[in-house]
Protein backbone atom coordinates (compact mmCIF):
# COMPACT_ATOMS: atom_id res chain seq x y z
CA UNK A 1 0.00 0.00 0.00
CA UNK A 2 2.74 2.48 0.93
CA UNK A 3 4.59 1.85 -2.34
CA UNK A 4 1.43 2.71 -4.32
CA UNK A 5 0.99 5.93 -2.34
CA UNK A 6 4.61 6.92 -2.94
CA UNK A 7 4.26 6.26 -6.67
CA UNK A 8 1.13 8.44 -6.77
CA UNK A 9 2.93 11.22 -4.91
CA UNK A 10 5.79 11.09 -7.42
CA UNK A 11 3.28 11.78 -10.18
CA UNK A 12 1.59 14.60 -8.26
CA UNK A 13 4.72 16.25 -6.83
CA UNK A 14 5.58 18.42 -9.85
CA UNK A 15 2.12 20.04 -9.81
CA UNK A 16 1.02 19.94 -6.17
CA UNK A 17 2.30 20.70 -2.72
CA UNK A 18 2.09 17.49 -0.67
CA UNK A 19 0.90 18.08 2.88
CA UNK A 20 0.59 15.21 5.32
CA UNK A 21 -1.58 15.29 8.43
CA UNK A 22 -0.53 12.57 10.86
CA UNK A 23 -3.74 11.25 12.39
CA UNK A 24 -4.27 8.59 15.00
CA UNK A 25 -2.27 5.36 15.15
CA UNK A 26 -4.30 2.69 13.36
CA UNK A 27 -2.34 -0.30 14.67
CA UNK A 28 -0.96 0.69 18.07
CA UNK A 29 0.28 -2.43 19.89
CA UNK A 30 -1.46 -1.42 23.12
CA UNK A 31 -4.81 -1.27 21.27
CA UNK A 32 -4.42 -3.88 18.50
CA UNK A 33 -1.55 -6.23 19.41
CA UNK A 34 -0.43 -6.97 15.84
CA UNK A 35 3.27 -6.23 16.33
CA UNK A 36 3.88 -2.95 14.51
CA UNK A 37 6.05 -1.72 17.37
CA UNK A 38 4.15 1.52 18.01
CA UNK A 39 2.09 2.56 21.02
CA UNK A 40 -0.95 4.80 21.22
CA UNK A 41 0.43 8.24 22.21
CA UNK A 42 -0.57 9.88 25.45
CA UNK A 43 0.58 13.37 24.43
CA UNK A 44 1.68 15.37 21.38
CA UNK A 45 5.38 14.65 21.95
CA UNK A 46 4.68 10.91 21.71
CA UNK A 47 2.49 11.47 18.63
CA UNK A 48 5.34 13.47 17.04
CA UNK A 49 7.72 10.62 17.82
CA UNK A 50 5.36 8.12 16.16
CA UNK A 51 5.13 10.37 13.11
CA UNK A 52 8.92 10.65 12.98
CA UNK A 53 9.18 6.84 13.15
CA UNK A 54 6.83 6.51 10.18
CA UNK A 55 8.77 9.02 8.09
CA UNK A 56 12.08 7.39 9.02
CA UNK A 57 10.70 3.97 8.06
CA UNK A 58 9.62 5.34 4.66
CA UNK A 59 12.24 7.88 3.56
CA UNK A 60 10.68 8.08 0.08
CA UNK A 61 7.46 9.32 1.72
CA UNK A 62 9.42 11.81 3.83
CA UNK A 63 11.08 13.12 0.66
CA UNK A 64 7.71 13.62 -1.06
CA UNK A 65 5.95 15.74 1.57
CA UNK A 66 6.35 19.50 1.69
CA UNK A 67 4.87 19.87 5.19
CA UNK A 68 3.72 17.62 8.03
CA UNK A 69 1.07 18.47 10.60
CA UNK A 70 -0.21 16.49 13.57
CA UNK A 71 -3.85 16.10 14.46
CA UNK A 72 -4.37 17.15 18.08
CA UNK A 73 -4.98 14.66 20.89
CA UNK A 74 -8.74 15.19 20.59
CA UNK A 75 -8.52 14.13 16.91
CA UNK A 76 -10.30 17.25 15.67
CA UNK A 77 -9.05 16.82 12.09
CA UNK A 78 -10.42 13.27 11.98
CA UNK A 79 -13.74 14.35 13.49
CA UNK A 80 -14.18 17.30 11.11
CA UNK A 81 -13.09 15.56 7.91
CA UNK A 82 -13.85 11.86 8.37
CA UNK A 83 -10.27 11.10 7.33
CA UNK A 84 -9.98 7.80 9.20
CA UNK A 85 -8.11 5.59 8.76
CA UNK A 86 -6.83 7.65 5.86
CA UNK A 87 -8.01 10.40 3.56
CA UNK A 88 -6.81 12.24 0.49
CA UNK A 89 -7.76 15.83 -0.28
CA UNK A 90 -7.03 18.00 -3.31
CA UNK A 91 -7.48 21.73 -2.86
CA UNK A 92 -7.32 24.72 -5.16
CA UNK A 93 -5.20 27.81 -4.45
CA UNK A 94 -8.02 29.26 -2.34
CA UNK A 95 -7.89 26.20 -0.06
CA UNK A 96 -11.25 24.82 -1.20
CA UNK A 97 -11.42 21.04 -1.50
CA UNK A 98 -11.83 20.03 -5.13
CA UNK A 99 -11.57 16.25 -4.60
CA UNK A 100 -11.88 14.20 -1.42
CA UNK A 101 -11.51 10.51 -0.73
CA UNK A 102 -11.81 9.18 2.80
CA UNK A 103 -11.63 5.45 3.46
CA UNK A 104 -14.36 5.76 6.10
CA UNK A 105 -16.92 7.23 3.68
Amino acid sequence: MMSKLIELLKVLKPSYKIIMVYLHEAHADDVWPVGYGILNPQNLDQKQSNCDQLLNKYPALRDMVDAVFLDNMENDFIMRTGAWPEGYFFANKEGEATWVHCASK
